[in-house]
């Protein structure tokens, strides 16, 4: 079976969320990173999330997302199998793991320099997934299909939605209302009682 090391803060969510979206077992371990007792055995070089599925062990969350789909998302439900979409569909996730994720963390993480300023590095890189969206409008947007994409997406929403950096995420603001139709993203929202843009989603 598929087991996930996670921590609190970290984007183990996405992980548990695909998993859920593609029916399949998994078991989920929580672990404080900051207890003097944490046992660093149970992450990879001190990373965390992880997946360990027989002899493999992962990290990385975007590398394990692509290591599930390739192993077993044979019908392409979270991620195209065309090829030429496959790679526009990837270059939308990149720009939301690499770009849009690290300022997320950092602005909540509270011991970033607080001179940086956050507003227009998250607007940079939503005007950079805005124009990706409208270049592909690929079948993952907005369609019947949800896909990985929408699992990053809402990653994004839930740490954003409740700050004075939510009006940053206009412009795709409908593409994450969307990801709420995902299974596994109510699932989450009603398991950590969670407020999207200040109200009670049930």
């Amino acid at each position: 079976m598929i087991e996930i090391i996670s921590a609190k803060g970290t984007s183990g969510t996405i992980l548990c969320n695909l998993l859920m979206e593609l029916n399949l077992p998994f078991t989920a371990t929580y672990i404080d990173l900051t207890a003097s007792h944490h046992d660093p055995k149970s992450s990879v070089f001190g990373r965390v999330p992880v997946l360990r599925y027989g002899s493999v062990s992962l990290t990385q969350t975007t590398t394990i997302c692509l290591y599930i789909c390739e192993r077993f998302d044979h019908k392409g439900r979270m991620l195209s199998l065309d090829s030429g979409l496959r790679f526009k569909q990837l270059e939308c996730l990149m720009a939301l793991a690499t770009d849009i994720q690290p300022i997320i963390r950092m602005l909540f993480r509270s011991k970033a320099d607080k001179n940086l300023e956050f507003e227009s590095f998250i607007t940079e890189a939503v005007n950079y997934m805005t124009t990706k969206l409208q270049e592909s409008r690929g079948p993952w947007f907005f369609g019947d299909n949800h896909s990985l994409n929408d699992l990053y997406a809402f990653e994004l929403m839930r740490w954003v939605s409740n700050t004075c950096y939510s009006v940053c995420l206009a412009p795709i603001t409908p593409w994450m209302e969307h990801c709420m139709a995902l299974d596994s993203v109510r699932e989450s929202i009603k398991r950590e009682n969670l407020k999207i843009w200040g109200c009670d989603v049930s």
